[in-house]
């Protein structure tokens, strides 16, 4: 589209007022860095939101866990009292327990008592460590759910700030280069009035 140098000016009225292209570029690039910072807190209340639910289930996990620890102790304890009782009953008393003694039908059982107290204490040991490894592993997925949404809100960081940094760097060149234009301009209108 071809258009006159004095049609333009009618159009423009004051083409002298309009900002220069670089302005022009140091705005936008103003007006997009606010609109990314906007953004960022944008993608803040997101993660918030995100993390909400998870740190919920933490906590519900984490309570879950140690009821099941204590459960877990309060039978083995009242298991081993039992198991305890029904040992010493085994053991002969009064007159039938002198004579086992001398035969060496008590150190038998004795020694079958302190053989079934190892069993036991390994049997607990191992539904300990099995509650503990299941325990580990429920953590651990959870952990990992929380590693996807810290990993995806790290990444949309990352990725604001850099656009934040360009778009800087373009306005601050934008505005060098409208200066120096600016400055350009009145040594030639300096260099027009001495001649």
């Amino acid at each position: 589209m071809d258009v006159k140098t004095k049609e333009l000016k009618q159009r423009l009225n004051q083409p002298e007022d309009l900002p220069s292209v670089q302005e022009v570029k140091a705005e936008i690039s103003h007006s997009i860095s606010d609109a990314l910072k906007k953004h960022i807190d944008t993608v803040h209340q997101q993660r918030k939101h995100e993390y909400a639910p998870l740190k919920r289930t933490v906590q519900t996990l984490k309570t879950h866990h140690q009821n099941q620890r204590v459960a877990l102790e309060n039978n083995q304890e009242a298991r081993w009292q039992q198991e305890a009782r029904q040992r010493i009953a085994l053991l002969p008393k009064g007159l039938s327990g002198i004579w086992q003694r001398i035969t060496g039908k008590y150190q038998k059982i004795k020694a079958q008592n302190e053989v079934e107290v190892k069993q036991n204490e390994a049997r607990d040991s191992n539904e300990k460590h099995a509650l503990i490894n299941q325990q580990l592993m429920e953590r651990q997925r959870l952990q990992e759910c929380i590693l996807l949404v810290r990993d995806r809100y790290n990444q949309d960081m990352l990725e604001l700030c850099k656009d934040i940094v360009h778009y800087q760097a373009v306005g601050e060149q934008a505005l060098r280069d409208s200066q120096t234009a600016r400055q350009s301009q009145q040594h030639n209108q300096d260099i027009q009035f001495k001649l």
